[in-house]
């Protein structure tokens, strides 16, 4: 088995956002927010996408 990639600490998230130049959207829900509020998640897709024209 090859070991887990490197993840960002919960902890540590919060203080990398502004480094770099993250939006972030925090969401009750499951481990997989997708299935639970996917329309939180497209509304943040959404947003992204207008951001980016």
């Amino acid at each position: 088995m090859r070991p887990c990639s490197p993840r960002i600490s919960p902890s540590k998230s919060p203080t990398s956002r502004p480094s770099a130049g993250a939006t972030t959207v925090e969401v009750k829900s499951s481990h997989v927010p997708m299935m639970s509020r996917p329309s939180k998640v497209a509304a943040l897709i959404d947003r992204a996408i207008v951001g980016t024209h």
